[in-house]
């Protein structure tokens, strides 16, 4: 159930909350909405209060969830821990969504953006950024299960060696991690940059500190879940060691579907303008 509950079922409601935002709250989005004289001003303080929340909350969410991630000695809290930072990327996109305006770059004509390229690239880059996370957090909680059925258990010390059991298996964790942590060739890299360049645009510089924070952050963490899989232990005692009826018994196809997962990580890297170019259809900017 892991692998459905944080690729999908979590998505949910980042989908209500963007469709209600695009469509019926935020001004800037559809022209009936946009900021007027006439417009009540409680509203306006109001939006954006609720704006402002929401990205605080979702930075914080970046760090906190990244750290906790970091203290985390089994494999699945620590993938789960990651969650919660991976989703407070999602909602540093709001404050941009409420003041789309590229005012502090309007001097540069070769970096400004139009208003309606910074409302694009954070809606694109936030959904290349659920998406990323929707295909590498599958594949890792499949792996990271598949390590517990086989070793029962998944404390990260215990697993040491695997991958010389398992190498598809945990290659294919190494494709989902370059993705969580927003590594060139990735849907998560692609959409990191597109939210980077649309938080420039709009003058949200803090917004590159968090995502370069959460990333290394994301490294970190990650980094700690696979070197123990690849590193071989430092004496025979301490790798770990399955009985000759298991290993037997260890099917090789269930491994396959993590690493096609991971695969796919990496390729939809590639498919970045062409996600950005579908999400343009029927946009609201």
């Amino acid at each position: 159930m892991s692998p459905l509950l944080s690729a999908l079922v979590i998505k949910a409601s980042l989908f209500v909350l963007l469709r209600c935002w695009v469509w019926l709250a935020a001004p800037g989005m559809a022209p009936s909405l946009d900021p007027s004289p006439d417009a009540p001003a409680d509203a306006l303080i109001e939006l954006t209060v609720l704006t402002w929340l929401l990205g605080g909350l979702g930075a914080l969410a970046v760090i906190v969830g990244s750290v906790m991630a970091l203290k985390q000695s089994r494999l699945k809290p620590l993938i789960a821990y990651s969650t919660v930072a991976q989703v407070g990327y999602w909602f540093l996109f709001f404050p941009i969504l409420l003041d789309p305006t590229s005012d502090s770059l309007e001097d540069r004509a070769v970096t400004t953006l139009a208003d309606d390229a910074v409302l694009a690239g954070a809606v694109a880059g936030t959904v290349a950024l659920a998406l990323g996370h929707g295909i590498a957090k599958a594949g890792l909680f499949l792996a990271a299960g598949f390590l517990k059925d086989v070793y029962g258990t998944d404390e990260i010390d215990a697993l040491r060696g695997a991958g010389k059991r398992h190498p598809v298996l945990v290659m294919a964790m190494g494709m989902c991690a370059v993705g969580l942590a927003g590594l060139p060739v990735s849907l998560g890299f692609t959409g990191k940059w597109q939210v980077a360049t649309s938080a420039v645009g709009a003058g949200h510089y803090w917004m590159l500190a968090v995502l370069v924070l959460g990333t290394l952050l994301s490294a970190a963490y990650l980094l700690k879940a696979l070197a123990p899989l690849l590193v071989a232990a430092e004496d025979d005692d301490s790798e770990v060691r399955l009985p000759e009826r298991v290993l037997e018994a260890t099917p090789l196809l269930p491994q396959f579907a993590p690493f096609a997962l991971g695969t796919l990580t990496v390729v939809t890297g590639l498919l970045g303008a062409w996600s950005a170019s579908v999400l343009e259809v029927g946009a609201p900017w």
